[in-house]
C-alpha cells in the first residue's frame, strides 16, 4: 500500500526519542536501533545542565529517566520530588545512566547507557552518516526554553553554538512549542524550523503570524 504525502514523495518516518520502545529513550543506542529499524529521521529533545551543556532527555527533571535517584551522593538534593537537569553541573549527569520511563516497555538495558550530551549526538550522528554513506537527519526539540531562562541558563544560546559548524554528513531541523525562542534560533542559523503547537490550537493563525520564517507548523 502506497502512503505518499501530498506532493507524492514518501513520508519521512520520524524516530521520536529513538527506538524508545526497546531501548531506554534518548539514548545513542536508542538512536542507533531507530536508523536500522529504518527511521530516517531521529528526534532528541534538549535541555540544558546548569552549566549550559545541552543534553538529550524530554523532561526537565531527571528522575524517571535516570538512575539518580539510587545515587547517594545525590540524595540531599532531591528538590520537590526530583532533581532538574538545570540544577547540576554537566559532569554530574555525564555520570548518570539511563532508565526505561514507561511501564510496559523493554527494561532490559536499564543502567546501561549513557545520557548523552547533544554534541554527542551530533557526534554519532556523523559516524553514523559515514558508515551508511547517507546523511543522518537530526530534528532535536528545545524543551521549556521561556522557563530554563528565567532561571538563568539559555538553551538557545547554546543550541546556536552547537550547530555553528555541523560536521559532514548531518542535518539539523529544530523545533518547538515556543516562536520567540524559536525564532530567535531560526534569525541566528538559518536552520528550517518548526513551531509545534497544542491539538486545540488554531493552527491557520500560527501560519499566518509565523509563515516568513517558519518551515513546519507540528
Amino acid at each position: 500500500m502506497s502512503w505518499n504525502t501530498l506532493d507524492h514523495s514518501p513520508p519521512l518516518i520520524i524516530a521520536h526519542r529513538g527506538a524508545s520502545g526497546l531501548r531506554p529513550e534518548h539514548t545513542l543506542e536508542g538512536y542507533a536501533l531507530a536508523l536500522e529499524q529504518g527511521a530516517d529521521v531521529i528526534e532528541p529533545d534538549l535541555v540544558p545542565s546548569a552549566d549550559g551543556v545541552l543534553f538529550a532527555r524530554h523532561d526537565a527533571g531527571l528522575a524517571r529517566s535516570t538512575d539518580i535517584a539510587s545515587r547517594e551522593a545525590f540524595r540531599e538534593r532531591r528538590r520537590d520530588g526530583d532533581w532538574r537537569c538545570d540544577g547540576l553541573a554537566a559532569s554530574e549527569i555525564d555520570g548518570l545512566r539511563a532508565l526505561q520511563p514507561f511501564p510496559g516497555r523493554s527494561s532490559e538495558f536499564d543502567g546501561r547507557f549513557a545520557v548523552p550530551r547533544w554534541q554527542a549526538v551530533i557526534d554519532w550522528a556523523a559516524r553514523a552518516a559515514r558508515d551508511r554513506g547517507a546523511p543522518v537527519i537530526l530534528y532535536p526539540e528545545l524543551k521549556h526554553p521561556a522557563d530554563f531562562i528565567a532561571r538563568g541558563v539559555d538553551p538557545v544560546d547554546s543550541f546556536v553554538e552547537s550547530v555553528a559548524n555541523l560536521p559532514e554528513g548531518v542535518q539539523v531541523w529544530v523545533q518547538c512549542f515556543e516562536p520567540e525562542p524559536l525564532r530567535r534560533v531560526h534569525e541566528a542559523t538559518g536552520l528550517p524550523c518548526c513551531l509545534a503547537i497544542d491539538a486545540g490550537q488554531d493552527w491557520s493563525a500560527c501560519i499566518r503570524e509565523h509563515r516568513g520564517w517558519l518551515k513546519r507548523i507540528g
